[in-house]
């Protein structure tokens, strides 16, 4: 599926992710401590080299104040 020329979801939501967390002025690093994961571990997932699991997005969404849902981009639903 990543040949297709798309980037993959996980890039959409970390850049979703990002975007909250730059709206209420969150560091990754704060995210990791709320979320208790190493700063490394939230990096590479908040640059899209790795995935966030569901229970990662669950935790994230909490902090933020926000639903799973708003942490999924709205394209997400139209990328088939």
């Amino acid at each position: 599926m990543e040949n297709s020329g798309r980037k993959p979801l996980r890039y959409h939501v970390a850049g979703e992710i990002r975007a909250h967390l730059g709206r209420q002025q969150i560091s990754g690093a704060k995210l990791a401590q709320a979320i208790d994961r190493s700063e490394m571990y939230v990096s590479r997932r908040l640059n899209g080299r790795t995935s966030f699991d569901l229970d990662d997005l669950e935790k994230i969404a909490d902090v933020l104040g926000v639903t799973v849902a708003d942490l999924m981009p709205v394209t997400a639903a139209t990328q088939r």
